[in-house]
């Protein structure tokens, strides 16, 4: 059970915490919100191919062995796997970056 919920947790987490974060350096504009958007899908989709990573690490030094002896297949297998976790991380994306014209300060929606 902890096997999946951990790790979609992680993914929940990185989906918020990331735009979040994005939002306080782009523009309070709809530019700044698409822009921001893409950036934060992107190093949500990096960092969920890196918990993968982790996982993997986690689960014996064996499987690093494997990944070692074709490093490219390796980063494709993780980026597939980040990429196929956008099912639990991007509708979570979307309501967060959404939803942030109403923490702006300065500009109106």
């Amino acid at each position: 059970m902890f096997s999946l919920i951990l790790p979609a947790l992680g993914l929940v987490v990185l989906a918020i915490a990331i735009p979040r974060l994005i939002e306080r350096v782009v523009p309070e504009t709809l530019t700044g919100v698409l822009v921001g958007g893409v950036v934060a899908a992107l190093l949500v989709w990096l960092g969920s191919a890196g918990l993968f990573a982790w996982l993997y690490h986690l689960q014996g030094p064996q499987v690093w062995t494997v990944f070692q002896l074709a490093p490219g297949a390796g980063l494709r297998h993780f980026l597939t796997l980040g990429a196929q976790a956008a099912l639990v991380w991007a509708p979570i994306l979307i309501l967060v970056v959404g939803t942030s014209p109403r923490r702006w300060k300065e500009a109106v929606w």
